[in-house]
């Protein structure tokens, strides 16, 4: 049973060391990237940060564009998953209505009503109590 939750400790804490070690690999690459960019001589290096740069940006217009796309998907399936409950409920109401069921807006208008009737009762008791 220890055994069980020994390993379940450690899987536990795996996805943080994980991160850790993913930190420090990256500390580590990006500190052994300059100093050899530093040993380059002054137009080479130049070059260099010039393109990494150029890299940087790239990198970073592509990750804005990424984002712009996920947003606006996302906004079209909220588009499309409205549309499709708009005609699924269009579809039904001429069942619902010969069926005499209540609608949404029927248990909605109904459920106001009562939390209004509840708020009214609440309001005498409390000055009956007084």
């Amino acid at each position: 049973m220890t055994a069980k939750r020994a390993r379940k400790g450690v899987l536990a804490r795996l996805p943080k060391r994980l991160e850790t070690v993913r930190l420090d690999a990256e500390k580590s690459a990006r500190r052994m990237w300059k100093e050899t960019v530093d040993l380059l001589p002054p137009a080479p290096r130049k070059a260099v940060r010039r393109f990494t740069h150029e890299i940087e940006r790239t990198t970073e217009d592509v990750r804005r564009r990424v984002n712009r796309a996920r947003a606006d998907l996302e906004k079209r399936g909220e588009r499309l998953l409205k549309t499709a409950t708009n005609r699924a409920e269009k579809a039904v109401a001429p069942i619902v209505h010969r069926l005499d069921l209540a609608s949404r807006s029927d248990v909605d208008r109904l459920r106001k009503r009562v939390v209004a009737l509840e708020r009214r009762v609440e309001t005498h008791r409390a000055a009956a109590a007084a």
